[in-house]
């Protein structure tokens, strides 16, 4: 169903999920996952810090270079990539799969993406952090490479975490769907 591949190299770790089509049941809230608020309110997850913002640029611009639609940042999905990343950086590891097991898949449906569509996770961790660091390694990486141009995807979430002390420090995912949610993001 998912196929993992990662590539070391130093401290640099980037890792794809294959997309797959899977069908869904409806959403319900992860446990234990709260997230912490704006001061508008909004959870931090809802919304594209600056660094997720270049991400989400640097995405679409390899994507109209290719002649492909733009994506569009989605709140279930800016979630799921966002508490993805935190995740994996209080409890050190980098991994499709969560410490308690669950799945990208898994993580997208508890953030409200139940939809019946194709679907993709980037990760990475390490080096110096920066977006373009992240997508030059992405690039690179033919599975990433095939997520971030797939005609199949309209929708992305992006999640960015700083974890000083654990082991790979800078924390990236990127999900992918295919259906942009009625949710909108903000920026």
């Amino acid at each position: 169903m998912c196929i993992s591949t990662m590539r070391w190299s130093a401290r640099i770790v980037v890792a794809a999920v294959i997309p797959t089509m899977l069908t869904a049941t409806p959403a319900t809230a992860a446990p234990g996952h709260e997230l912490a608020s704006t001061a508008k309110g909004a959870p931090v997850a809802d919304c594209l810090d600056s660094r997720e913002q270049q991400v989400l640029g640097m995405i679409n611009a390899y994507r109209a270079s290719h002649r492909l639609p733009a994506l569009t940042a989605t709140k279930s999905l800016n979630r799921a990539a966002f508490l993805h990343s935190k995740d994996m950086g209080v409890r050190n590891y980098l991994s499709h799969v969560s410490a308690d097991g669950r799945t990208a898949w898994m993580r997208m449906k508890q953030q409200g993406y139940a939809y019946n569509t194709y679907k993709g996770e980037n990760l990475f961790g390490g080096g110096y952090g920066t977006p373009g660091e992240a997508m030059r390694s992405w690039k690179r990486s033919p599975e990433h490479n095939r997520n971030m141009l797939s005609p199949r995807y309209r929708a992305v979430g992006i999640g960015y975490y700083r974890a000083p002390g654990s082991k790979w420090t800078h924390y990236y995912t990127t999900d992918f769907g295919g259906v942009v949610d009625p949710a909108p993001t903000c920026r």
